[in-house]
């Protein structure tokens, strides 16, 4: 037996007789989907089952065993067909609760195996409830009212003057005069602010640029180059161009940034009493108002975190500087640092998906919440359980309600509110 399949026979062991930690159970799952459309792997994952000693290993019935068996091989044949049928953009679903009974004791209730890119998702479901798949499936058939993903983008600028500029409802081309910049609409639908003559600028012109929940992601170009990506409920305020020592910007929501590099202007970007400071980046900031946190994960150069409040009367501010690959986390007066960030949750958004990295359903129905611009109505306690995996944003509200409703987890639409309720145990 080859060096990959025995690691696949003792993740097998471990995952079949419950003693599997979360990682191990995503690094299995992660075998299983990389190797999908290898031709030798239904022999090799046969054989590495048989290898793994699980008859004499797992103290559980015959018929435990088999539904273990038949629960991997269906997880691995939807996976098959997702693949095959990646071109449709079809959602395939697995649904062995009845089954799995005995699995009781796995903390883990839903995992979601994304074919990233594809837009295609398999779901693989563990129950620690019991209940049975006659109630899963009456309740992934309950028809509900849709809301549609964004399809447009709602985001308006506020000029300097006071003007509101609705940008989807404007074609290409000049927006706004503003002194010496132009505010212009370019053909691949981004905004730019354009230095148009030398005159003077004054530093305090402002624009805010908002971009409402339920919106498409929308990319402004600042007048120093810098592009900026804002997320849904998201917005920035900044000069119209940089004339001073200093780039400053404040941001309110989720925003990307590649800010352009000029040793001779750091710049900033503030949210509240907490700023970053760069001079030439690629980092993330995560700062909803409704968050208790504020998260800031560095992809590309460096970056200093730090509080403008004072700690103490010697006026000395707490800061951190970021290396690539790390997240500084913000909250109130103390900032802490996440060394094993994963990059591809972070830039879901960016990348049009919705990422949930070992996520309870309160942070993924936040995100739901934020880019359907609906209104999150939990009715009794709130359910407790983990996701993994990636949706497309670009699926109807029902889609991805038909994916969470695989769970013992109940919801309904009313109008612009999501009602989310625990399915009873039987």
């Amino acid at each position: 037996m080859g060096p990959q399949q025995d690691h696949i026979s003792n993740l097998l062991q471990l995952y079949l007789t419950d003693r599997a930690n979360p990682g191990q159970v995503e690094e299995l799952f992660a075998l299983l989907k990389a190797s999908y459309d290898d031709a030798d792997f239904d022999d090799q994952f046969q054989k590495a089952m048989q290898d793994s000693g699980l008859s004499d290993s797992i103290p559980a019935r015959a018929e435990n065993k088999a539904a273990s068996f038949e629960m991997l091989l269906s997880a691995r044949e939807s996976l098959r067909s997702a693949w095959e049928k990646k071109s449709t953009g079809a959602v395939v679903t697995t649904l062995p609760t009845g089954k799995l009974r005995f699995l009781h004791r796995m903390k883990w209730v839903a995992m979601i195996i994304a074919l990233i890119g594809t837009g295609t998702i398999a779901i693989v479901y563990f129950s620690g409830s019991g209940k049975n798949a006659a109630s899963h499936e009456l309740a992934r058939q309950t028809a509900l009212p849709d809301v549609q993903a964004p399809e447009k983008s709602r985001a308006f600028i506020v000029l300097a003057d006071g003007q509101t500029i609705s940008l989807d409802s404007l074609n290409q081309g000049l927006l706004a005069n503003q002194g010496a910049v132009k505010l212009v609409k370019l053909d691949n639908g981004k905004i730019a602010y354009q230095s148009i003559s030398a005159e003077s600028i004054q530093e305090d012109q402002l624009n805010t640029l908002s971009n409402p929940r339920g919106s498409k992601v929308v990319e402004v170009i600042l007048n120093d180059g810098s592009h900026v990506w804002l997320n849904a409920g998201s917005s920035i305020t900044y000069p119209v161009a940089f004339t001073g020592k200093q780039r400053k910007v404040i941001v309110t929501g989720e925003a990307y940034f590649e800010v352009a590099q000029d040793a001779t202007k750091p710049f900033y970007v503030s949210k509240g009493d907490w700023e970053v400071k760069v001079l030439g980046t690629n980092f993330n900031i995560d700062a909803y108002d409704d968050d208790l946190k504020i998260k800031v994960t560095l992809l590309k150069g460096s970056v200093k975190v730090s509080n403008s409040v004072p700690e103490d009367a010697s006026g000395k501010q707490s800061g951190i500087v970021l290396k690539p690959g790390q997240q500084a986390i913000a909250a109130e007066r103390q900032l802490a640092v996440n060394n094993t960030i994963n990059l591809d949750a972070v830039m879901a958004w960016k990348n049009g998906y919705f990422n949930f990295n070992h996520a309870d359903l309160p942070s993924v129905l936040q995100q739901i919440s934020r880019w359907y611009d609906v209104e999150i109505v939990y009715q009794g306690p709130v359910p407790t359980m983990k996701f993994i995996g990636e949706i497309q944003r670009d699926f109807n509200l029902s889609e991805v309600l038909d994916v969470l409703t695989r769970t013992d987890v109940h919801f309904k639409i009313e109008g612009k509110k999501l009602i989310v309720t625990q399915q009873e145990n039987e």
